[in-house]
């Protein structure tokens, strides 16, 4: 889960404000975008390669909605490019 994601669960569940800090502090932008690779392909073990549904997946965990482009664009290339006959 994204540190997004864990504040807002530990908000959710009525934790102070500093135990938050505390439980998402460290960590920086390359860890996040690990957790979210690994997040996204573990999703794409077990589900079919729908850009939208992993679009889903990862934003319910709080992650960025930047990440999660780069990740579709990378994990999901044959999706991002148009069909035969479209533009």
């Amino acid at each position: 889960m994204a540190r997004a994601g864990v504040a807002a669960e530990l908000r959710r569940k009525g934790a102070g404000e500093s135990a938050v800090v505390a439980a998402t502090a460290g960590g920086d932008v390359d860890d996040e975008r690990r957790s979210a690779r690994t997040a996204a392909e573990r999703w794409l073990r077990t589900h079919p390669p729908r850009p939208a549904a992993l679009a889903r997946h990862l934003d319910r965990k709080g992650y960025p909605a930047s990440l999660v482009l780069e990740l579709l664009a990378e994990l999901t290339p044959e999706r991002n490019e148009p069909a035969d006959g479209e533009l």
